[in-house]
């Protein structure tokens, strides 16, 4: 009997309290990755001409939601992930996590399902109570766009890149079960594009996990199956058009691998994010799925990363 995706909120939502555990050792994790901040230098005493030089107006910064990036002199990449009531950066470079910042518009009984993110690191997210959100990217804080009626928004959400639904701009979709959703940003408001299943098909497949927008590869979701002797290997990973929400090819299984809630893409590579707290590099083309890191949670840890996103144009470069 196939896991709904609503299933992965009953679970989350048993003990909101099962979160202390794992978010200690997350932020821990994330402090050990981030280099603090050291005292700053003694004032400099500047000469008449030294203080004519800083009188100079500088260029202005470029306009950017990314955090900075560490002091690596290499490249550097964003996928942003959430642990329910947090905000976090992976780093697939450096496989490092940096911690954001907790959300700050919800009660104590809400927490965030997933998150999406758009062109421009534009970050939006959906909660188990059904509030649908604006998070900003550099704090955590958040705002509510809408507080839906029950059970309204999709618990697995992303963006779709300009020219599938809106030929202008990003569109966020979402997936509910086998309906494919569209969500508006300025009002909150949720229509049915399609579905993922063809009509009758006789191996029909349910959303159970995240989707994302791939660059070149196209768009994926993670699915479970829903027929007589489907396999047991993991999540599936499905490939599907955007316009419509149809699914176009079953790529493969995950390897054992399983509750893969947060997806991200960067340098070529599908990035999964597991409850569990393993980080797992993904294959667009079989899903061939590799451990790249596990975050040690602790005994007691019931959930660690619950949702992840990444810009629709993230470059295609390997990271090392």
């Amino acid at each position: 009997m196939r896991a709904s995706a609503r299933s992965r909120v009953q679970v989350f939502g048993v003990a909101v309290s099962a979160f202390a555990a794992p978010l200690a050792a997350l932020a821990a994790f994330a402090a050990c990755s981030s280099d603090t901040k050291p005292n700053g230098p003694p004032p400099l005493v500047l000469t008449d001409e030294d203080a004519a030089k800083r009188d100079v107006k500088l260029p202005d910064p470029p306009d950017t939601a990314l955090p900075p990036p560490p002091d690596s002199g290499g490249p550097t990449g964003t996928i942003y992930v959430q642990t329910g009531v947090s905000l976090q950066v992976y780093e697939p470079y450096s496989k490092t996590l940096k911690n954001i910042g907790k959300y700050t518009c919800l009660p104590d009984d809400d927490f965030v399902i997933d998150i999406a993110v758009d062109r421009d690191n534009n970050v939006y997210g959906v909660t188990r109570k059904d509030r649908f959100l604006k998070v900003d990217p550099l704090s955590g804080a958040c705002s509510v766009i809408r507080k839906g009626t029950g059970y309204e928004y999709p618990v697995l959400i992303a963006f779709v890149p300009r020219g599938s639904l809106d030929p202008a701009n990003d569109a966020l979709v979402g997936f509910d079960d086998n309906l494919y959703l569209r969500l508006d940003l300025r009002t909150g408001a949720v229509t049915t594009i399609g579905e993922l299943n063809p009509p009758g098909v006789a191996n029909p497949y349910y959303a159970s996990g995240d989707l994302v927008f791939a660059g070149k590869n196209g768009m994926f979701l993670t699915a479970t199956p829903d027929f007589a002797g489907a396999p047991d290997a993991g999540d599936t990973f499905i490939r599907f058009d955007p316009k419509t929400g149809r699914r176009l090819a079953i790529v493969g299984t995950t390897g054992g691998y399983q509750q893969l809630y947060g997806l991200g893409y960067w340098g070529g590579s599908i990035f999964a994010f597991t409850t569990p707290g393993e980080i797992l590099k993904v294959s667009p083309t079989n899903a061939a799925t590799t451990l790249v890191k596990r975050v040690d949670a602790g005994p007691d840890a019931a959930e660690v990363f619950y949702g992840a996103g990444s810009t629709t144009v993230a470059p295609e470069t390997p990271p090392l």
